[in-house]
Parts: structure tokens; sequence; C-alpha cells
């Protein structure tokens, strides 16, 4: 059995490999923008993270 530590590493490791497999997959097949190529764009978990933090800022204050 495996210990919580040792099952941390493992997880971030295969977040890591499947993030550079998406970053190439989408480097490979966009033509002429650069920002995706080099892996600068928003998956759709870091826009609803962006969602929830801009639904409780107070824009009037």
């Amino acid at each position: 059995m495996k210990s919580n530590n040792e099952s941390n590493v493992l997880m971030e490791k295969k977040a890591t490999k499947n993030s550079a497999i998406v970053k190439n997959i989408v480097s490979r097949f966009t033509r002429g923008n650069v920002n995706l190529q080099m892996g600068n764009y928003l998956t759709k978990k870091d826009q609803d993270a962006r969602k929830k933090v801009l639904e409780q800022y107070d824009f009037l204050s």
C-alpha cells in the first residue's frame, strides 16, 4: 500500500504529463497564433476558476 505522500507525487507527475500532452497537441494544431503555440491559453477548468473569482469581486466599491 502506498503512502499518501507517494500517491500525491504520482498524481502530480501524471497531471504534469497530461498537461504536456495537451500543450503539445494545441501547439501542433494552431497555425499562426504564437500565444497558443507557447501554451498561453485557458482551459475550461481555468476559465471556471476565474469566473468564480470574478463573481465574488465587488466592482462598485
